[in-house]
């Protein structure tokens, strides 16, 4: 699976976990079901603070955008990733601080006291998201798969990885294989 930050968008689950009390308060400051917490939706990735905080993003497909080998790069989210122990500006976490409540009772935020309410809850391997890689659809009842020869694109929760063993491999052909009519029979 790609990233999981636990707290994509605002939503009803999300929601229902609060206690009463933070809920009627992020409401009363204009909170609504479906606003962006940790997934920003495409062209936001343009607006302060992060044009100059590009480190903290990761760029990810939407499933609908992953095509039979390609990528359609018009269709994408961006994840505001942070890792464990990692520097982070002042205008990031205040760009955040709206939703500390939420961010803070993130379940692995919680079961584990030495994350930051900040971090990215499930961030995975950093080298993995960057290398040449295979992203498929998750969760499909046919394949379909897209390559990443140059690693620049990083998956969300919606898609599943596959990275090669070492920097030179063959993803092209497992993807191509992947997208085979033979696996599908």
């Amino acid at each position: 699976m790609g990233i999981e930050t636990g707290a994509d968008a605002y939503t009803r689950r999300v929601r229902n976990r609060l206690p009463a009390e933070i809920r009627a308060d992020l409401e009363s400051k204009g909170a609504r079901i479906g606003d962006p917490i940790l997934q920003l939706p495409a062209g936001r990735e343009s607006k302060p603070p992060w044009p100059t905080q590009t480190e903290f993003l990761a760029k990810a497909p939407e499933a609908r955008a992953i095509l039979y080998g390609a990528v359609d790069e018009s269709d994408y989210t961006s994840y505001v990733r942070i890792d464990r122990g990692q520097a982070v500006p002042p205008e990031v976490l205040e760009q955040l601080d709206f939703w500390r409540p939420v961010l803070m009772r993130r379940a692995e935020i919680e079961r584990n006291p030495k994350r930051k309410w900040w971090e990215t809850a499930w961030p995975r391997d950093t080298a993995d998201l960057r290398s040449p890689k295979v992203i498929g659809v998750h969760r499909t009842n046919r394949g379909r798969f897209a390559v990443d020869e140059e690693g620049g694109w990083r998956a969300g929760k919606a898609v599943a990885v596959v990275v090669g063993a070492d920097e030179v491999a063959p993803v092209a052909y497992l993807c191509g294989l992947l997208n085979s009519e033979l696996i599908d029979l």
